[in-house]
């Protein structure tokens, strides 16, 4: 296939790829790009690869010097030499470092009874390094580190290391005496990772980059002689393994869109075979965290928003003879303790031996749910029945903070005897604070809160800056939240710039977080919009339910319909505001554009899922399968069929003036394969008025993943290369 270069960028060859379903029949002209799902090694591919990357530095290069600027403010709002709140795991309190003009941190730990005095500038004197990343990655243009674990007596730790981008990890075991390595034989494995005495439990991930096995392996063998534990056939179904807090327990869930399937064996480290929880069944979602003599259960057989459940713990003997099938608590045995009222959602639950804390949404807003354990039932070993599971829990305490639009959340809390719950909060204009609960001694009292620390962001003065929550009126009359930033200084007088960010996938809820690179946007009178639209998470599951399946345009008519508002209301000039968006908001990117061009001056997609149609038509292309119970099924159902070949953005562009189209991907990226942006600014330039003014450019990342490259230096640069040309494209050139 032929590639030219136009004044108007690179022009790959179209070709003939005629795809038909439910009697429809239709070309796909850049099909070719796709074969063996976009191979990177093929000729042609790396030559339009290579095109398509110097055709987007020719576009953007004469915005170097605010990109260099740009990079200069983020480094000066940094404090690069730092040191992070350590926590408790056994004997060892354990920290992380970073250091000026270095990009990787290091992982430290001190051993003491009490919290040690950690600073920035000098090192503590009984300090131990652990992992100094930046000396892995020495020689490498990526480096990623995953499935970190420190094994229950302190001796040794065990981590992943990635190189690539492709997410996945190469496997390491430290002694912490000798700091040698004493086994790395185990290559490529997935996410998740338990440690049982000599045991690792890890993942295998099939050739779709589905986790579809659990593997075992004893530190110091060969990986030849690891053992499968356990296999999930179903492809719509991801597995995971991890031990429970009070270290009882190796749980293995398998999780899709909307089911769940839970194993338990016992953590003594005897080689059991897994037993379900409970006999699955579809549409059954739930998670098990074990409390010590009982598991807590939240799940989705009450509410949509998911209720809570306690169950006595199994015993050792469910684990012994022939009856491996029989659920260890089946439905009927779980005791309901709480349901939740109107406007709340139950997310996560994390046990401890004298109470527990529920990670919650309420009225929209991230919220943390103390329930203190009654002291006759926090042994392990006192025996439960019915009457005392309802009586486990006699206290409850919300945590309470005086910010009004805010992000709290759980922090790292591995210790399940304690009498504190660290958890962070943040904000559009807080940097993030990491504080904990501790209880009191009179439970009744609640707990008081104790800040550990704020994140120092030099220069930066959170009193400069307004922030707000706006609620706004979609087309077909529902209000849809938006999160809002901006200086002090301005006003809704129609002359501001400004960028809207969205998402509205998978029930993932976007919230006003903390940003140092966002500072360097609003210093520059940038306004910033969050757009909270359906197909989130923010409002419940019922938001989430609104925007997939057949009424998936409802998550771009809202961010239409907010962007539509940001103008009207006057707070965005009109032709001054861009739209934002990575993965599945790459998505939200096509869809919006295609809908309402005329209402953005430029659009940035990063690693987006633009070309959806072919991918989930394909189960051989990774993740595909699981992904049915997102999208709905086009090969199955042709209503999907008809509503997703009507939305997704390679499928739909017009002959029409877009906005200057960016698309960031990287050709590691095993989520959203490069070959959808690819094939994507293909047709954009074929199909639509493409002038100098509005260029479509696609930066390609060699060496990345779906995160894209590694390192804080690299990961600047990467927000200050594209950033630099959004502002140009707003008028804003310093």
């Amino acid at each position: 296939m032929e590639i030219k270069s136009t004044k108007i960028g690179p022009i790959a060859e179209q070709g003939q790829h005629l795809r038909t379903h439910h009697g429809i029949t239709e070309n796909d002209p850049w099909y070719w790009l796709d074969t063996k799902h976009g191979d990177p090694n093929h000729a042609t591919v790396q030559e339009l690869v290579a095109l398509e990357n110097k055709w987007a530095e020719e576009k953007i290069a004469h915005t170097h010097p605010i990109r260099e600027k740009i990079v200069a403010e983020i480094r000066a709002l940094t404090k690069e030499t730092d040191v992070s709140a350590p926590v408790k795991h056994g004997n060892y309190w354990y920290f992380t470092r970073t250091f000026e003009g270095i990009d990787y941190p290091r992982l430290c730990r001190v051993k003491s009874n009490d919290v040690p005095t950690v600073n920035a500038e000098t090192t503590h004197e009984n300090e131990e390094i652990i992992l100094d990343q930046a000396k892995c990655a020495e020689g490498q243009e990526f480096y990623s580190v995953a499935n970190q674990v420190i094994d229950v007596e302190g001796n040794r730790f065990i981590w992943g290391e990635d190189t690539t981008g492709g997410e996945l990890y190469d496997l390491r075991v430290m002694e912490f005496a000798t700091g040698e390595i004493i086994d790395d034989a185990v290559k490529q494995v997935g996410y998740s990772l338990a440690v049982v005495g000599e045991d690792l439990y890890y993942t295998r991930v099939d050739d779709v980059w589905r986790a579809h096995q659990i593997w075992v392996h004893r530190i110091g063998t060969d990986a030849a002689e690891d053992e499968l534990v356990f296999e999930e056939p179903d492809e719509k179904f991801e597995i995971y393994v991890s031990k429970s807090r009070d270290n009882q327990w190796v749980i293995i869930g398998s999780y899709a869109t909307l089911s769940t399937r839970i194993w338990l064996f016992p953590a003594d480290g005897k080689r059991r075979a897994p037993r379900q929880l409970t006999t699955p069944k579809e549409g059954l979602r739930y998670s098990v965290e074990p409390a010590g003599n009982h598991l807590l259960i939240n799940h989705n057989l009450v509410s949509e928003d998911e209720t809570l459940a306690i169950v006595p713990t199994p015993s050792i003997e469910q684990f012994e003879g022939t009856s491996l099938e029989q659920p260890l608590c089946p439905e009927e045995t779980w005791v309901e303790n709480w349901t939740l009222v109107e406007g709340e959602r139950l997310l996560e639950v994390y046990a401890f031996e004298k109470f527990a804390a529920f990670a919650m949404r309420a009225n929209g807003q991230t919220a943390i749910r103390i329930w203190v354990r009654s002291q006759a039932y926090q042994g392990e070993d006192v025996p439960l029945d019915e009457t005392a599971v309802k009586s486990l829990y006699n206290e409850s305490f919300s945590i309470e903070w005086p910010q009004a639009v805010r992000v709290i959340e759980p922090a790292s809390n591995p210790e399940w005897d304690t009498n504190s719950f660290r958890f962070t909060v943040q904000s559009f204009a807080q940097p993030p604070i990491t504080a904990e609960y501790v209880l009191t001694s009179d439970s009744s009292e609640g707990g008081q809160i104790n800040v550990i620390k704020e994140l120092q962001v030099p220069g930066f003065d959170p009193t400069q800056y307004e922030t707000r929550l706006e609620w706004v009126e979609a087309r077909d009359g529902v209000k849809v939240p938006v999160s809002m930033v901006y200086r002090k200084d301005l006003c809704a007088d129609r002359t501001n710039p400004g960028l809207i960010y969205g998402y509205g996938s998978y029930e993932a809820s976007m919230d006003p977080w903390f940003s140092i690179n966002r500072i360097t946007l609003l210093n520059r009178g940038l306004v910033y919009a969050m757009a909270h639209i359906r197909g989130g998470g923010e409002l419940g599951r019922n938001w989430y339910e609104q925007g997939k399946f057949a009424v998936k345009t409802n998550t771009f008519n809202d961010f239409v319909d907010v962007s539509r508002w940001l103008v009207d209301s006057g707070w965005v000039a009109s032709g001054r505001l861009a739209a934002q968006g990575g993965s599945a908001g790459g998505l939200l990117m096509g869809g919006i554009a295609n809908q309402a061009p005329e209402l953005y001056r430029v659009v940035d997609a990063h690693v987006p899922f633009v070309d959806a149609l072919t991918t989930i038509l394909d189960p051989s292309k990774p993740l595909t399968t699981g992904e049915w119970d997102e999208w709905g099924n086009p090969l199955e159902d042709p209503e999907i069929y008809q509503v997703m070949r009507a939305y997704t953005p390679y499928e739909n562009v017009k002959a029409t003036t877009y906005p200057t189209m960016i698309a960031q991907t990287s050709l590691n990226d095993i989520r959203v394969s490069y070959v959808e942006p690819l094939k994507w600014v293909q047709r954009l330039r074929d199909v639509s008025e493409v002038t100098d003014a509005n260029p479509v450019i696609c930066l390609i990342e060699e060496v990345a993943g779906h995160g894209g490259g590694s390192g804080r230096s690299k990961k600047w640069d990467e927000f200050a290369r594209s950033t630099a040309f959004i502002l140009d494209q707003l008028g804003i050139q310093e």
